[in-house]
């Protein structure tokens, strides 16, 4: 099994695919070479969500540690960089812009419910849509406008937008 989840300007494409073990590992496809990547230490899970169109690009994505805990990370020029919200017991970092604002959720159950953030340099800031009793912040653009969806009291589901 193959996901493509990401596309940038240049046409560099990331996801994730299943191996004949079952193991998850993220990948990357810019023009026609093909690079696998999975997270140090004996990550069990990897998988790139997305990708900004910089002048170097950043990829972004998920990996569960060899203790099974899922955290966010950032990759750029071959340097790892966790993304973990303080307190959480998990983190997913969905998408990230050109200005290096990354957008994913979080939560202090692994079952939910989640809320959203934002990370922009190396701060974090918790987005709760009003009322929602989840938020789920899936993309962001370059003018800094979020994306994702919320589940309003009665458990119906609603895409959302935030504009800064």
């Amino acid at each position: 099994m193959t996901n493509a989840w990401s596309i940038n300007n240049s046409g560099t494409i990331v996801g994730t695919y299943v191996d004949s073990a079952g193991v998850n590992h993220g990948f990357t496809l810019a023009g026609t070479t093909y690079t696998t990547f999975d997270a140090p230490n004996g990550a069990l899970l990897t998988e790139f969500l997305g990708v900004n169109s910089a002048a170097t690009p950043v990829m972004v994505g998920i990996y569960v540690d060899s203790a099974g805990v899922q955290h966010g990370f950032a990759l750029k020029n071959g340097t790892f960089q966790d993304i973990t919200v303080p307190g959480a017991v998990l983190t997913a970092s969905d998408r990230i812009n050109n200005s290096g604002v990354i957008v994913g959720l979080h939560g202090t159950n692994v079952f939910g419910p989640y809320s959203g953030y934002q990370r922009k340099a190396k701060n974090f800031t918790n987005i709760n849509f009003p009322s929602a009793t989840e938020t789920r912040c899936r993309g962001i653009n370059n003018a800094g406008i979020i994306v994702g969806r919320y589940t309003d009291s009665a458990g119906v589901i609603h895409g959302m937008m935030i504009a800064p």
